[in-house]
């Protein structure tokens, strides 16, 4: 699972839920994307699954490239796609978080006129569950960092730590259910 790398929404410190093409990766996103190839090749990737964003569609198109895949191997996700944030859309993600007891009702939660965190997680579940026909493979998950998030809890029952933009986390299923 990968948290999408660095995109100008990040360095403008706010959240967003759009797809727009102006929040793109970064310089710097694009630079540290090249610095986890290796890490990546090394994984025999059958399949990538990425949120709808252009940021994340961008990182799963130079990724795809990397690993040579062929276009059925890229799979834009719906069931990805970053939470609405209603009216929170926009704002400063210092801001944002002002709106929440804890990090935990930010991932559970609804913002004002926005999407509830646990609808994100039931569509995030049922997203994982559709892959149980992938057992035997190596998929790759290309999200932002709420949802990657919501992965986490699905798979090891905790949210873990709000990951920086461009953490690989790799869920080892082969063995028992490991994390490294």
């Amino acid at each position: 699972m990968l948290c999408n790398f660095q995109g100008t929404n990040n360095v403008l410190d706010i959240v967003t839920s759009s797809r727009s093409p102006s929040y793109e990766l970064t310089a710097y996103g694009l630079a540290k994307f090249q610095d986890t190839i290796p890490l990546l090749q090394s994984q025999n990737i059958t399949h990538i699954y990425t949120a709808p964003a252009f940021r994340a569609q961008q990182t799963t198109n130079l990724l795809g490239k990397a690993l040579s895949l062929q276009p059925d191997q890229l799979s834009l996700e719906p069931r990805l796609g970053m939470q609405n944030f209603g009216s929170a859309e926009g704002i400063d993600y210092d801001i944002y978080k002002q709106n929440f007891i804890s990090q935990q009702d930010m991932f559970e939660n609804t913002p004002p006129d926005g999407e509830a965190g646990q609808a994100v997680f039931d569509r995030t579940e049922a997203f994982l569950t559709s892959l149980k026909d992938k057992e035997n493979e190596t998929v790759m998950i290309i999200t932002h960092a709420f949802n990657f998030c919501h992965i986490s809890k699905c798979l090891s029952g905790k949210y873990g730590n709000f990951p920086q933009a461009g953490t690989v986390v790799i869920y080892d299923f082969s063995q028992q259910n490991t994390v490294h």
